[in-house]
This record gives structure tokens, C-alpha cells and sequence, in this order.
């Protein structure tokens, strides 16, 4: 089974398991090697608020995955 992605790429049902990890994961892979203080300024949030969102304890609004 393909789906299409939202850029026009297809994607396997395999691809998209792979993808399935959680939104605390996603943020961390964004992140990199930034600093975490670093990042937190650039999304406009404090450093506590993204290492709730990097630990799972909350989940961020959709302003701030927008921006991530």
C-alpha cells in the first residue's frame, strides 16, 4: 500500500511505521545537537516548557509544532 505524503512523496505502510514515534522523539530528532536553551529561544518558549515536551509530559499546541 503507497499513501502520499503532504510534499507529493509516496510513502510504504513500512516507511510509515518506522515514522511512528512519539512527538517528544520527533522533537528531539529536530533538535539535534542545538542546545536545548538555544532551541527554546528560537521557538520563543522557556527551556523548562521544551524539556517537558522532550520528556513527554506534555505535548506542544499545534503554534509550537508549527514552529518546530
Amino acid at each position: 500500500m503507497v499513501f502520499r505524503a503532504k510534499l507529493g512523496a509516496k510513502l510504504r505502510a513500512t516507511e510509515l511505521l518506522r515514522m511512528s514515534s512519539t512527538i517528544a522523539e520527533r522533537i528531539l530528532e529536530v533538535r539535534g545537537k542545538s542546545k536545548q536553551g538555544d532551541f527554546a529561544k528560537s521557538l520563543g518558549i522557556n527551556p523548562n516548557t521544551l524539556r517537558n515536551y522532550e520528556t513527554g509530559r506534555v505535548s506542544p499546541n499545534h503554534i509550537i509544532l508549527e514552529r518546530i
